[in-house]
């Protein structure tokens, strides 16, 4: 797709390590720039250590942010802009030292635009989603922000009856729900699924071990544990989101394209104030008014 100035394409994989493998990394910085052509790239289980970033910044070839998971090798998430993405629109960054919650502020065609990029834990971790929420209310009651974009391996499926196959049990239940009462406390959307309903596309790949196959299972267990959710009043400017080959990794990567052309300043994004539930006299009179109503 030609990149045009109201044009933004991201593109997410889960890569499968990249630290230890320096021919496999540059292998896969080429193939996604060579078929994935975007502007903002986001990676999630990059393994990378904070005193290789300098020579993944040379490898990559412009600007990066990351999320290390301190001085282990294991999980890490990095943020890659394209080689024709404007320095100054790249604001400011929220990483923390766990490799899992990177936030990442881009302006474009006169909007703010907040990108969160997160590596959901294998277990069923509800209060991973409890903190994703504190972060992003955070950097909102700083700044203001008109759109709000989340993407990455969330390890668990919205809807399993759609989003899995060859499964045994339902992956991290808690935790999805957990995820769910984000969704609604953002008016989040899961674009792939509002341009695809009813279709299966799955995202990871894994061989079932042979006893499960021999219970019926298919050989493969899959599902879609990479998407993008993006704040309702982005919807109109969506042109395009994808699953695509993966390479050199079980993962396939997802790209999502918005286009800005008819972009109106408006609002920004809304957000409840939590704290107005605590606020008895407002409760009264809301409860008062409500009745009066009816009445």
């Amino acid at each position: 797709m030609p990149i045009s100035p109201s044009n933004l394409t991201f593109t997410h994989n889960n890569v499968n390590g990249l630290s230890s493998l320096r021919d496999k990394r540059r292998d896969v910085f080429k193939f996604l720039k060579t078929y994935h052509p975007s502007e903002i790239y986001s990676l999630c289980d990059t393994r990378f250590q904070k005193h290789q970033m300098q020579s993944v910044k040379m490898e990559w070839g412009s600007d990066i942010r990351y999320s290390n998971n301190g001085a282990q090798s294991s999980r890490g998430i990095m943020v890659g802009f394209g080689r024709r993405f404007d320095k100054e629109k790249i604001g400011r960054t929220v990483s923390f030292d766990n490799g899992n919650i990177l936030l990442q502020e881009i302006f474009h065609n006169n909007t703010k635009i907040l990108l969160v990029v997160l590596y959901g834990p294998n277990e069923d971790s509800p209060t991973f989603f409890d903190s994703v929420g504190v972060a992003i209310r955070k950097f909102m009651d700083e700044s203001q922000v008109d759109f709000l974009i989340i993407t990455g391996d969330y390890n668990l499926t919205l809807n399993p009856s759609e989003d899995t196959t060859g499964y045994r049990n339902v992956n991290n239940p808690m935790a999805t729900e957990r995820l769910k009462l984000l969704i609604e406390e953002f008016d989040l959307h899961d674009i792939w699924r509002v341009f695809n309903p009813g279709v299966r596309r799955f995202t990871y790949r894994q061989k079932n071990p042979t006893s499960q196959i021999a219970d019926g299972y298919p050989e493969y267990k899959q599902s879609r544990l990479d998407f993008f959710l993006i704040s309702g009043n982005l919807l109109p400017y969506v042109t395009s989101c994808s699953i695509n080959y993966g390479h050199r990794t079980d993962h396939s990567s997802i790209t999502l394209t918005i286009d800005f052309k008819n972009f109106k300043i408006g609002r920004g994004l809304w957000k409840f104030n939590s704290d107005l539930v605590r606020d008895r006299e407002l409760l009264d009179r809301t409860n008062k008014t409500i009745l009066e109503t009816q009445l």
